[in-house]
């Protein structure tokens, strides 16, 4: 260490983390919690009949809202972020029916 900055491995994200497909618990408009103990990454990708975008809360803040784009299939969009460690979380999308591929860095 030079000038007594100390560096700490092993502490940042995406040490000893991997990605992780919890689609299939994970539901849009349902809260969450980071309890790893380490930050996480979050990045959910909708696509719903309707038009309406997608929203990522941390702690009920709006941090990321993405505007959708029209596919043939529906509208798709997609948010990611960052949840810190012991905050809640959920994602909302659209309106009308919603499908989800959720992802999270843990």
């Amino acid at each position: 260490c030079q000038s007594g900055v100390w560096v700490v491995i092993g502490e940042g994200l995406g040490y000893k983390q991997s990605w992780q497909n919890v689609s299939n618990s994970r539901a849009l408009g349902s809260t969450y919690t980071n309890i790893t103990g380490k930050p996480i990454s979050v990045l959910v990708y909708t696509l719903c009949s309707s038009g309406g975008g997608a929203y990522l809360y941390v702690n009920d803040l709006n941090i990321l809202m993405m505007n959708n784009f029209n596919t043939m299939s529906g509208y798709s969009a997609y948010v990611t972020g960052i949840v810190p460690a012991g905050q809640t979380y959920r994602v909302s999308a659209g309106t009308g029916a919603c499908t989800k591929t959720w992802y999270e860095l843990t």
